[in-house]
C-alpha cells in the first residue's frame, strides 16, 4: 500500500525546507532567508511559513540568531557505537606448521580446542570473539586496537613473550586493556595468568608409576633444540616429577631429551625415524642391571613410536617396561596403525575448560571483580587410566 503524503502547504513547506538543507542548498551556518523571500519561494502565507521554520527548529534543523533571523544549524554526527568496547581479541602465534602436515591430522590441535572454549564462554557471557594472527601487520592492528580500546585481550600461547609482538602487546595491556595469558605466572609476574598445572599431571603420572611397583624411571622429552631450555609446560612437568619422587627413596633419574620435531608429518615414514631415533637414545637407559622399568612420554603422540622403540630393543610395553602418555588424545593417533600398544595412562588437560577458565578471567578482571594483585591459577587436569 502506498503512503498517502500530506499535501497541506505547511507539510508542503517543511518538507521543501528540509531538502534544501539536505542538498545543501541551505548550508550549516548560512543564514535562512526572510519569512517574506519564503513566503514567495514557497507560495505560502507568512503564518505557513513561521510554523514550518518553527517545526524545523524543534527538530534542531535550523536555529534563532541574531536579529531574529534563523540559521541553519550544523549537522548532528549519529553516535558512533564502538564495537571494539564489547570485543575480546584473541591473540594467536603465526601457524608454523607445514600446510601439507596441518591437511594430514587426524584431530584438531590442543590450541584450537582453548580457542573454541574461549569462544564459547565469551558468548555466554555477551562478548564478542576476534582472532589475531601476530604475524605482518600486527603493529598497525594492535595499534589501532589501543584507540579503539577493545574490551579485553586473551593471549592464547604462553610463547609470546619471545614474539617480536610482545613489546607491543604489554604497551597495549599497560595502558588499560584487561589481558590474560594462557601461560605461567613465573613468565608474567605483571600480568594475569592461567595454565594447566603441568606438574599436578606429571606428579599424578610418577605416583600411579610408583604405585604399580615402578622403580626406576626415566622422562623422555621431545626437544627441538637440544641447546635450548626447556619450555615452560616441560619445566613445571620435572618439577612435578620430581616433587613426587621426594614421597620416596628412589633416584631421580636424569631427564632424558631427544631432539624431535613435533611438527613434522604424522607419515609411517616419520614414525619409522622417530622409533629408530629413540632407540638409539633409549639404548643405554633400557640395557644392562640398572636398566629403568617406567618411562614417561611428553605426549601420546610420541608414546606411540617410544612403545615401537622399546620393541625394537626386546621390551614388551605394559609388561616387560610401563609407559605412560599425556594429552589424552592417543585414540585419534595415526600412529596406532604402526604401533598396537595404549599407554597405562594419560592425562586430560580438558582444554576447551582452560579456554572457558581463561574468558571467565578475563571478564572478571574487565569487570573489576578481582583484587588488584596479578592472578596466577592453575587448573588440575585429570589422571586418565587406560588400562592396569
Amino acid at each position: 500500500m502506498s503512503v498517502i503524503l500530506n499535501q497541506g502547504p505547511q507539510a508542503r513547506s517543511i518538507r521543501s525546507l528540509r531538502k534544501w538543507i539536505a542538498e545543501g542548498k541551505l548550508a550549516a551556518g548560512e543564514l535562512l532567508p526572510t519569512e517574506h523571500n519564503l513566503m514567495e519561494l514557497l507560495k505560502v502565507s507568512r503564518t505557513t511559513v513561521r510554523a514550518a521554520l518553527g517545526q524545523l527548529e524543534t527538530e534542531g534543523l535550523i536555529r534563532s540568531g541574531e536579529n531574529r533571523r534563523r540559521l541553519v544549524c550544523e549537522p548532528v554526527a549519529a553516535p558512533r557505537t564502538n564495537l571494539m568496547a564489547n570485543t575480546v581479541c584473541l591473540l594467536t602465534l603465526p601457524m608454523t606448521v607445514p600446510e601439507s602436515v596441518q591437511k594430514k591430522r587426524v584431530g584438531p590441535v590442543w590450541e584450537r580446542f582453548i580457542q573454541v572454549g574461549a569462544v564459547e564462554a565469551l558468548q555466554q557471557a555477551g562478548k564478542d570473539a576476534l582472532t589475531l594472527q601476530l604475524s605482518g601487520n600486527y603493529q598497525d592492528r594492535l595499534a589501532q586496537f589501543n584507540s579503539e580500546h577493545p574490551y579485553g585481550l586473551i593471549a592464547m600461547h604462553d610463547g609470546i613473550k619471545t614474539s617480536p609482538a610482545w613489546k607491543a602487546i604489554d604497551e597495549l595491556a599497560q595502558s588499560g586493556v584487561s589481558m590474560v595469558i594462557y601461560g605461567f605466572g613465573s613468565n608474567y609476574p605483571t600480568h594475569d595468568t592461567l595454565a594447566s598445572d603441568h606438574a599436578a599431571g606429571c606428579a599424578a603420572l610418577t605416583r600411579f608409576l610408583l604405585k604399580r611397583g615402578r622403580k626406576r624411571l626415566l622422562r623422555a622429552w621431545s626437544v627441538e633444540n637440544l641447546a635450548q631450555p626447556l619450555p615452560g609446560w616441560l619445566a613445571e612437568r620435572d618439577r612435578g616429577f620430581e616433587e613426587a619422587m621426594k614421597e620416596t627413596n628412589l633416584p631421580v633419574l636424569p631427564a632424558l631429551r631427544v631432539p624431535i620435531n613435533l611438527r613434522e608429518e604424522f607419515s609411517e615414514e616419520t614414525f619409522v625415524l622417530r622409533r629408530r631415533l629413540l632407540a638409539g637414545f633409549l639404548l643405554d637407559h633400557v640395557t644392562g642391571p640398572n636398566r629403568v622399568d617406567a618411562i614417561l612420554a611428553p605426549s601420546d603422540s610420541v608414546f606411540f613410536p617410544l612403545a615401537a622403540a622399546c620393541r625394537q630393543l626386546g621390551l614388551k610395553p605394559g609388561e616387560d617396561i610401563d609407559l605412560v602418555g599425556y594429552d589424552n588424545n592417543w585414540r585419534e593417533s595415526v600412529y596406532r596403525t604402526w604401533e598396537s600398544a595404549a599407554p597405562l595412562a594419560t592425562v586430560n588437560k580438558n582444554n576447551l575448560n582452560l579456554g572457558h577458565e581463561l574468558a571467565d578471567l578475563l571478564v572478571a578482571r574487565a569487570e573489576k571483580k578481582l583484587p588488584a594483585k596479578k592472578q596466577h591459577k592453575l587448573i588440575a587436569p585429570e589422571l586418565v587410566i587406560v588400562s592396569s
